[in-house]
């Protein structure tokens, strides 16, 4: 049965030697606070005084003690106790980081595999890291999650189990305590009066496999020297004699712990040895896979032709993207990848944009008008100037000019993104330095694409902007509009000839009644003239010829007043004209111009959306996207194949060559340990 824990510590040796970290085997894992004794019970079930001791944290990282029972010492094999501790201590000095594996062989110990981890403890002392508590408690959670891994818990007698920090975890990693064994240590330090008999018969905090106590040196004892095997006998003498455990002797003590943990291991070793076998067999095959990579890529025929086939697979790749051939990778069932980007840039993104600008959006009516009479001038026209239409239409064409830019530049990114991340080409990946040339040309080459087409699209908008097309097919005038507007226009003139026609008549009817007045007047002093030859003069007479000359008068005074009032008018209003005129009456028809040139303006610049839609996803086609994939094997051809430079640009990357190595070790390794474990299990078990 034993031979199974010799099984354990060679395939552990393999799989340390190859630094395989991933691969769990069945362990006993050492918890224990600092200072709790856990070192006196690894050197009891050892039988030797080999570990390092001291006040402070004296096991710094994870010890793996692979303890084998031989029969006798082989005489150049056998180490005192002080050499064993100064090889720990120069084990420890050549590994800073990592694990020590350990091997004991002894007549005195037992076929065991532990684990001995960091005490835990509270708060760092002097001169130790303040997050070392912490990194201490990550470790040892580590290790004992295995679930194939047995818990042995350290912890004082003399204290409450409860508040125990190695109870505690154990607890919080194994809740019902299905693999954890504890180990009572200080149990002569107990109160008087006291024991520890309702923990061993599972009355107090219950564990699947119980508590085992041991009583070990002091620090007394040490100091006298008393070894490991002297204190063996006393701990056997101490529970035989116990008023409280000597009914129980049996089951106490290191002996008892050593012969118990060997039954427990061997059990778990029992259980997961066919899963361990054939875990051992997938990782062996995985490797043999990754190894079959490398050697596949070994160079086949001369420099030259190789790297014409590297090129050649890069650049095909590259168009494959592009053009969607290139779907075998997982990822493109998940995302959209490659040429299926690039469409979205103009259909989804770039599309979508133009159509939502709204030749409309920040244009009020009062602008409009405005505009509309600057353009005019002095004059009154028939219909809108074309002045006004090209005005606005060129400064709404001019927005489309950075969203077009914008396309352009997504789309390099996506190609560019091609070029660095997706293309992969396997053997490329062991040449370090060709797959950077690779990648540098094919960037500068994009590069090189990317302000011609950039020009050409500015190009397309300049041609746009630098002749206003009416005569477009697509281009309809809105003809009802026409005729309402030349309507309305007629009504407001009628409006304004009403009242210039009233005038008039008023006008003339005034200039009829002077006349009458002024002929009335004449007969009456003819009539006077003829009767003062007849009469004498009287007074009353000149007063009435007086009182009709003044009424006369008067009205001619009143006519020249009006006319003076208005002339006075006029040059008062045109001496307080503001500076800046902004409120003015509009006309009826002027309103319907308004409406005619929103519907004019949005009916040109949708004719110009629509191409715009069409023509610049064609421009970055052609002169980006093509360009790149039907010339750069050419390119790359020219830049990068150079006779004198090829050794150079295949030398193999040095990264890979260590993967290589690495996979190499690790198939050997899990070939010797399956070799190791392809035993006959019945056998093993003997």
């Amino acid at each position: 049965m034993n031979n199974l824990n010799v099984v354990v510590n060679k395939i552990q040796d393999i799989l340390a030697q190859t630094k395989i970290t991933t691969f769990e085997l069945p362990q006993i894992v050492v918890v224990g606070e600092q200072s709790s004794g856990k070192s006196s019970v690894l050197e009891s079930i050892v039988k030797m005084d080999f570990l390092p001791r001291g006040n402070n944290i004296v096991t710094r990282r994870p010890l793996i003690l692979q303890l084998n029972k031989i029969q006798t010492y082989k005489k150049e094999k056998k180490k005192s106790s002080s050499s064993k501790r100064n090889e720990i201590n120069k084990e420890k000095e050549k590994k800073k980081k990592g694990k020590n594996n350990l091997g004991i062989s002894s007549p005195d110990t037992v076929n065991l595999t532990l684990i001995d981890l960091p005490g835990l403890t509270n708060n760092p002392i002097l001169n130790q890291k303040k997050d070392l508590p912490e990194r201490i408690y990550k470790m040892v959670v580590q290790y004992i999650r295995n679930p194939k891994s047995l818990i042995l818990c350290v912890i004082p007698a003399n204290i409450d189990i409860a508040n125990s920090r190695a109870y505690k975890l154990a607890k919080e990693i194994d809740p019902r305590g299905e693999r954890t064994l504890g180990i009572l240590t200080k149990i002569d330090l107990m109160d008087e009066g006291t024991n520890a008999r309702d923990i061993l018969f599972g009355k107090v905090l219950p564990l699947k496999y119980g508590y085992v106590p041991v009583f070990n040196r002091s620090q007394k004892q040490i100091k006298k020297n008393i070894s490991v095997k002297e204190s063996i006998k006393l701990e056997k003498i101490f529970f035989q004699n116990h008023q409280s455990y000597k009914d129980i002797s049996k089951r106490c003590g290191t002996k008892y712990l050593s012969k118990r943990l060997s039954e427990l291991f061997t059990k778990r070793m029992e259980i997961f040895l066919p899963e361990i076998r054939k875990k051992v067999t997938l990782f062996r095959i995985k490797w043999e896979e990754e190894l079959k990579t490398f050697e596949q890529s070994k160079i086949e025929g001369n420099n030259s032709t190789f790297l014409m086939k590297l090129i050649f697979e890069f650049s095909k790749k590259n168009s494959d993207l592009i053009n969607g051939v290139d779907l075998f990778e997982d990822e493109h069932m998940k995302f959209l990848q490659g040429g299926s980007r690039i469409n979205y840039i103009f259909y989804e993104i770039f599309t979508n944009y133009i159509q939502k600008v709204d030749p409309l959006e920040g244009l009020t009516e009062k602008e409009l008008i405005l505009l509309m009479k600057n353009s005019k001038g002095p004059k009154k026209t028939l219909f809108i100037p074309d002045k006004t239409f090209e005005i606005l239409v060129k400064t709404k064409l001019e927005q489309f000019r950075a969203p077009s830019q914008s396309c352009v530049k997504s789309v390099f990114r996506e190609l560019e993104s091609i070029i660095i991340s997706k293309i992969k080409v396997d053997q490329l990946s062991r040449f370090k330095l060709l797959k950077e040339k690779i990648i540098q040309k094919s960037i500068n080459y994009l590069n090189s694409l990317v302000n011609p087409c950039l020009d050409f699209v500015n190009q397309t908008i300049d041609t746009e902007l630098a002749f206003i097309n009416l005569n477009h097919p697509d281009f309809k005038k809105p003809t009802h509009l026409v005729s309402r507007m030349t309507q309305s226009k007629q009504t407001d003139l009628q409006k304004q000839k009403v009242p210039n026609q009233q005038q008039k008549l008023q006008k003339k009817q005034n200039q009829r009644q002077k006349q009458q007045q002024q002929q009335q007047l004449k007969h009456r002093l003819n009539n006077n003239n003829h009767n003062s030859f007849l009469k004498s003069p009287s007074p009353n007479m000149f007063i009435g010829m007086l009182r009709e000359y003044e009424q006369l008068d008067s009205y001619s005074y009143n006519e020249l007043k009006i006319q003076q009032q208005q002339l006075q008018s006029t040059k008062r209003d045109n001496l307080s004209i503001p500076k800046n005129i902004q409120d003015f009456s509009i006309q009826e028809y002027e309103k319907q111009e308004i409406r005619m040139l929103k519907d004019l303006l949005i009916n040109y610049v949708d004719i110009v959306k629509i191409k715009l839609i069409d023509t610049i996803p064609k421009i970055i086609m052609h002169l980006l996207v093509n360009k790149l994939a039907d010339n750069l094997q050419n390119v790359l051809i020219q830049k990068l194949y150079k006779p004198k430079k090829i050794d150079i640009l295949l030398a193999e990357n040095p990264e890979i060559a260590r993967k290589r190595k690495n996979c190499e070790r690790k198939v050997h390794a899990y070939r010797k340990a399956e070799k190791i474990l392809s035993q006959d299990i019945s056998q093993i078990l003997d």
